[in-house]
Order: structure tokens, then C-alpha cells, then sequence
């Protein structure tokens, strides 16, 4: 194994263990809403990307 494959490895034994715990869950799923919540907003006020604003007037 090289280098990058155990450090690869490594991190995925690591992201295994971590998704048992329910805290961790938790916390990703918090971290999901905050980045859509976001997202949702800045689409409310206009600063979305060109696609969405030209899907808004399409649909008017």
C-alpha cells in the first residue's frame, strides 16, 4: 500500500466509527440545514446563481 492509501484507509476507519455516534449525526445533520437554510435565503434575497433567478422568471 502507498502512502495515500493508508492515510485513505485511516480516514475511513475513522468516518466509520464517527457515524455510529449519535452526536456526530447530529452535528452533520445541523451543518446540512444550516448550508440549505442558507442557500434558501440568499435565493429569497437575489443572491442566488444566474440559473435559479432565470427558473424564477420562467415560472412568473
Amino acid at each position: 500500500m502507498t502512502a495515500q492509501q493508508i492515510a485513505s484507509s485511516t480516514r475511513l476507519d475513522e468516518l466509520r466509527k464517527s457515524i455510529d455516534s449519535s452526536e456526530y449525526i447530529h452535528a452533520a445533520i445541523q451543518r446540512i440545514a444550516h448550508v440549505l437554510s442558507s442557500g434558501l435565503i440568499d435565493l429569497a434575497h437575489g443572491k442566488g446563481s444566474g440559473n435559479e433567478r432565470q427558473r424564477k422568471r420562467r415560472g412568473k
